[in-house]
């Protein structure tokens, strides 16, 4: 089915030989599994953009994700020529910019947390605001072990039970 009053409305597949260029939204509606898709046949480089020119209030930019030769999924800004994210096939995930962090924030009043370890291993996590506001804890085998409060010098606890000894040691040379 083909419709043409104010546009072309296709029941089914619409396959375009060459370039094609929609004035307004590509919106795929329907039952599960709805698509956009990119697709490259052979040694090329499927690529989606999102690009945005001529703003008076908003900031123009161009960006794209892209497969690479390898299969790594890029993040690309292109108005910067610059990788800001990439995902390897095994999952290693890069961040790459001038700022150089990661942000986690919390908007529902629990505590921001990051994850580390293996999928078969308890994790170790960084959290913040879990026990008072501004706070850093790190817990390892499940359990808080350190806790640094935004007063640090009062607030520093360490969780690991047990007598310790704590060694200093120092070197001094020279002549007196």
């Amino acid at each position: 089915t083909i419709k043409t009053d104010h546009g072309v409305d296709v029941v089914g597949t619409l396959d375009v030989g060459g370039d094609a260029t929609f004035s307004n939204s590509i919106t795929s509606v329907g039952g599960s599994n709805q698509e956009i898709t990119a697709s490259a046949t052979g040694d090329f480089f499927p690529r989606l953009k999102l690009i945005r020119t001529d703003g008076t209030t908003k900031t123009n930019r161009n960006w794209s994700f892209d497969l690479g030769s390898d299969g790594t999924l890029f993040l690309e800004d292109n108005t910067a020529s610059a990788t800001r994210l990439s995902i390897d096939t095994l999952g290693a995930a890069t961040f790459q910019g001038d700022a150089n962090k990661v942000t986690i924030n919390s908007t529902n009043s629990t505590q921001a947390t990051l994850e580390l370890g293996r999928s078969v291993d308890t994790k170790a996590k960084i959290t913040s605001g879990d026990v008072s506001a501004n706070d850093l804890n790190l817990y390892t085998l499940g359990s808080r072990k350190l806790s640094i409060g935004s007063n640090w010098v009062s607030n520093l606890d360490a969780y690991e039970e047990g007598d310790h000894t704590v060694v200093v040691t120092c070197s001094i040379s020279g002549t007196i």
